[in-house]
């Protein structure tokens, strides 16, 4: 999914995100296809995955959200709406 983005094959990147996120267990992917949302312009639906990531990380046990703590500031930030 990274070298799709990187080789500027956005529909396919997002689609690669999204499969990806279903059996990848940490949240890297999901933040990702968000950002990548994000810079697509389609805010609404970067906001929505990155306040479901938001949600599933805060859930997850001390040294889970310790340990994701980078991608949750990411997620936190488009959740907000600020990419």
């Amino acid at each position: 999914a990274r070298a799709l983005e990187g080789a500027g094959r956005d529909d396919e990147a997002l689609a690669e995100y999204g499969g990806v996120s279903a059996y990848f267990p940490g949240p890297e992917p999901r933040v990702r296809h968000a950002v990548l949302l994000a810079r697509l312009g389609r805010a609404a639906e970067a906001r929505s995955l990155a306040d479901d990531t938001v949600r599933r990380i805060q859930r997850s046990p001390r040294h889970v959200r310790q340990a994701q703590g980078e991608w949750l500031a990411q997620a936190q930030k488009i959740a907000r709406g600020v990419s």
